[in-house]
This record gives C-alpha cells, structure tokens and sequence, in this order.
C-alpha cells in the first residue's frame, strides 16, 4: 500500500481499529437480563454483533420502556467489561506511524461517550 503526503486516512475504530464485539455483546446480555430476567443462551447465537435492531427483533413484545432500559444498562455493562476488548495491532501500529504526517480521522457509529472511553482504555485518545 502506497501512502502519500497528502492523503487523508480514515480509521473505522470497531472492528477496525479496536475488536469491541465481546465486550459489546456481553454488555447487551447482562442489560437484557437485568431488564428482562433469564434470556436463552442461544438468542444471538446467529449473530456476530449484538446491535440494537437485533435487541428488537430478537425479542418480541419489547416495550420501548423496556428497550431503552436495556440500552442504558448496556452503556453501563461495556465500560464495566471494556477489558474484553482488543486492540488490532497492525491497523494501530499504521496509525502510529502516520498520525503525526498525515490527517488520521477516526470513523465509527457509536457514541461518541463510548469511542472515548475505549480510545482512553487504550491510551489512543492523543493520537
């Protein structure tokens, strides 16, 4: 892969960046539990990453009371188990070695509350 000075480089953090999926997906069971009591082991077994859309579809009758009590619970069960993510060591030695040359912009479709506090986990924030 060539870089050049002046290009732009884009780094998507789940997945990408950091690997998110286990503490994501142990975090939305936990909050479904919390909400909803005993959930069977094999709800999400077809399903990589645990995403709300699949919090709804997966569970019928959901209320929105109940939804939004999940997704809350689930914000609290990530930071509690942040350390069962990883980094994806050759995407962040790339952006080590060009933060500091080239114009490095961090992508991703969570939170913003979320990408900060794995970025500080990792001590990536200042990079």
């Amino acid at each position: 892969m060539n870089i050049s000075p002046n290009d732009v480089l884009l780094f998507d953090m789940d997945g990408t960046l950091i690997h998110t999926d286990n503490a994501n997906n142990i975090a939305y069971k936990l909050a479904i539990r919390d909400v909803l009591g005993e959930i069977p082991d094999d709800l999400f077994n077809n399903i990589y990453r645990i995403r709300q859309v699949d919090v709804r579809n997966a569970i019928k009758n959901i209320s929105e009371e109940q939804f939004n009590q999940i997704v809350t619970y689930k914000k609290e069960y990530y930071k509690k188990n942040i350390s069962a993510t990883y980094l994806i060591d050759n995407v962040v030695d790339l952006l080590k070695l060009h933060h500091k040359t080239h114009k490095c912009i961090l992508v991703s479709d969570a939170c913003s509350d979320r990408v900060i506090q794995t970025l500080e986990y990792f001590n990536l924030k200042n990079i």
